[in-house]
């Protein structure tokens, strides 16, 4: 099991060098860094509301399916009930 101290220096080294790129960038184009870190803040946002709205569309879509399908095994039971019922009323 990993401590604390060695998660939570793996989680500072890539923020580190993102910044670090954010200035660097920020330099190239003439912006300030925070600016640059913003954009890229917005954006990570966006993608992550996107996959929420994609996964959740997938899930709504799952039940649906689910519900749909208690239903066509329910009919399929009464069906098969009522052929029973059927073919013993033949047989006698």
């Amino acid at each position: 099991m990993r401590s604390s101290a060695t998660q939570e220096v793996r989680h500072v080294v890539p923020v580190a060098r993102a910044q670090h790129q954010f200035k660097v960038v920020a330099g190239l184009l003439g912006v300030s860094s925070d600016n640059i870190f913003r954009r890229a803040e917005r954006e990570r946002r966006r993608r992550q509301r996107s996959w929420i709205a994609g996964l959740s569309a997938v899930a709504i879509m799952l039940a649906g399916l689910a519900v749909w399908a208690e239903i066509n095994r329910r009919e399929a039971v009464a069906q098969r009930e009522v052929a029973e019922r059927f073919a013993a009323g033949e047989a006698a």
